[in-house]
């Protein structure tokens, strides 16, 4: 049997989030509510704290339900307290995204007696590659034994004097990267604003948001290093980041344009998504059709 073991990092990363998005502005709504000088500023200040009170709560519930009790055997699944039986599955897809606009993401969807969908967030659990194997293996190519993966050896000598394409973009002058960069200003200037009030809170809450929106901007600004046999990807900020992909060792790479964003799934179903926000798109479209080219099995997706 495979149990899902679900990620609580997720949770406490949810609470983090909290606490800096919601309830340090709730806690500034409520000190404007003490320090209100009409009843107008009163019903507004409160009626926002207890907007974004509400707000953190709906979060941390939500980051709960998307994690359902999971178990898998030869069988069944059992999903939270309900069983579902192989013998009735109508379709899987391994590689679905589940949500809309922003909040997509990635999912394995289960389709039962052709109406009765479940399905489990890839983020949310530790092994999620355990079950993508099984489902793979033994319910879609009906095998009798899970077969282990064999990976090829990374050659460190190879790496270092391979020849490399890099597929890398300006953050400086793509449209997402001006627009970051020039909100981190605008909050870095309140910071000053707060020093110069002697205003403690100004400055730690909005040191902590900046601190937060640096860490976004850093998450998009990958980008790609590619021969005919490694794929790398590093990262503008963070210089130290250096992963390795050998060429055979991947499975596939789900593209996805309209996001320009990369999830790279290996042999034995672990991946990695992978943002390369500001890459052009015609540089974006060159570094799919190099991978194809290459030999990488490409899914190309509009959207997240």
């Amino acid at each position: 049997m495979i149990v899902l073991k679900k990620k609580m990092s997720n949770l406490y990363v949810t609470i983090i989030i909290n606490i800096l998005f919601f309830w340090v502005p709730m806690m500034f709504f409520i000190w404007l509510y003490f320090h209100a000088n009409n009843r107008q500023h009163i019903s507004i200040s409160l009626f926002a704290a207890l907007l974004l009170f509400a707000g953190g709560i709906y979060m941390i519930y939500d980051q709960i339900s998307k994690t359902p009790t999971v178990e898998l055997d030869d069988e069944k699944i059992n999903f939270n307290n309900k069983k579902y039986y192989w013998t009735d599955l109508t379709s899987i897809d391994l590689w679905k995204t589940v949500g809309a606009g922003r909040g997509r993401l990635p999912a394995t969807i289960l389709t039962f007696n052709k109406k009765e969908i479940i399905y489990f967030f890839d983020s949310y659990y530790t092994n999620t590659n355990e079950a993508k194997n099984f489902l793979q293996q033994k319910i879609i190519d009906k095998k009798e034994t899970i077969e282990e993966s064999v990976f090829d050896d990374v050659n460190e000598e190879l790496i270092k004097n391979d020849f490399y394409e890099v597929y890398k973009g300006n953050e400086f002058t793509s449209p997402v990267g001006i627009f970051l960069w020039m909100f981190l200003i605008l909050l870095l200037y309140i910071i000053v604003l707060g020093w110069q009030k002697d205003s403690m809170f100004l400055i730690i809450s909005f040191s902590c948001f900046s601190f937060l929106w640096f860490l976004l901007i850093s998450y998009l600004a990958n980008y790609a290093k590619l021969s005919k046999d490694y794929l790398i990807i590093k990262n503008t900020h963070f210089f130290w980041k250096n992963e390795v992909f050998k060429i055979s060792n991947i499975n596939e790479i789900i593209v996805i344009g309209n996001n320009k964003l990369i999830k790279i799934i290996i042999k034995d179903l672990n991946y990695k998504q992978v943002p390369l926000g500001y890459l052009k798109k015609n540089r974006f479209k060159d570094l799919e059709n190099r991978l194809e080219e290459y030999g990488v099995k490409i899914q190309k997706q509009l959207y997240y």
